[in-house]
C-alpha cells in the first residue's frame, strides 16, 4: 500500500499558478531541471512566504515568461509580451519586469519577463480517520 504525502501549502500555490495558467492555454513548467526553453515557454519558481494566519498562508509565487530567441526583431518581442500579458491577464498581475533567467543547460541568461503571483490558501482540517 503506497500513501501520498499531504503537499505543502507552498507547493499547492506553485500548483494553483500553474494550473490558473494553463487555464488560459499557458503550458507552465514547475521544474527547472526539466525546463528547456521554447519560445514562449513559462517557469513556475518557488514561493515565499509573505503573510501565515491561523487559518492559512500567503505566498508570492515568480513567474518567468522566458524566450530562447534573442529579442533582435519584432516578431520575438511580440511573442514575449503576448505571453507575459497572457500569463498576467491569467494572474490578476498588474505589473511585470524585463528579468534574465539562466538555468538548466543554457551558459547565457535567456531573456525573461518576471512576474509575482500572489496566492492565499488555507489550511484543511485534518479528516477523521
Amino acid at each position: 500500500m503506497s500513501v501520498t504525502p499531504a503537499l505543502t501549502l507552498a507547493s499547492l500555490a506553485r500548483e494553483h499558478v500553474a494550473e490558473r495558467l494553463g487555464a488560459y492555454g499557458i503550458d507552465a513548467v514547475l521544474d527547472a531541471g526539466t525546463f528547456y526553453p521554447e519560445p514562449g515557454r513559462v517557469l513556475v519558481g518557488l514561493p515565499s512566504l509573505t503573510a501565515r494566519t491561523l487559518a492559512g498562508a500567503t505566498y508570492t509565487v515568480p513567474v518567468y515568461v522566458v524566450s530562447r530567441d534573442p529579442l533582435n526583431d519584432t516578431l520575438a518581442v511580440d511573442r514575449l509580451y503576448t505571453t507575459a500579458d497572457t500569463a498576467a491577464d491569467a494572474l490578476d498581475v498588474a505589473v511585470y519586469d524585463e528579468r534574465p533567467w539562466a538555468g538548466g543547460t543554457n551558459q547565457d541568461p535567456l531573456p525573461a519577463l518576471w512576474l509575482t503571483a500572489t496566492v492565499s490558501l488555507n489550511y484543511q482540517p485534518a479528516s477523521e480517520v
